[in-house]
């Protein structure tokens, strides 16, 4: 059975920028986010996310860097990326897919190797 390993920057969060609609000519990136902390959603274990002060406090999806909810305190942010998950998770895990198609996963994932085993 053929099985892909994944390695993972523990204490690096990244997020990524620029692709929104309203300005085209920015190139896509991940950019790194050295204050970030690790937020664990409750019914969302198998999922990554982060806090992540910007303007306000983002909670973002580590695997793809996307911006799940934002407040101007944790705990609003929070409960906001908590409730759209919740409501609307069918479109979250599609959101979460197409995002991975079109932009790659973020440099915290570094897929490295393909193990086969007996």
């Amino acid at each position: 059975m053929r099985k892909v390993r994944k390695k993972i920057r523990e204490k690096k969060y990244f997020r990524l920028i620029g692709r929104d609609s309203r300005n085209n000519d920015r190139i896509p990136q991940f950019i790194e986010s050295p204050n970030a902390r690790k937020l664990k959603v409750k019914g969302f274990e198998n999922f990554d996310f982060f806090i992540h002060k910007d303007w306000d406090w983002l909670i973002i999806e580590a695997g793809t860097g996307t911006s799940i909810g934002k407040s101007s305190t944790i705990k609003n942010a929070a409960l906001k990326a908590e409730g759209i998950l919740k409501s609307k998770e069918a479109v979250f895990i599609k959101a979460v897919i197409k995002s991975i198609k079109k932009y790659g996963h973020s440099p915290r994932y570094e897929y490295f190797k393909i193990v086969e085993e007996e």
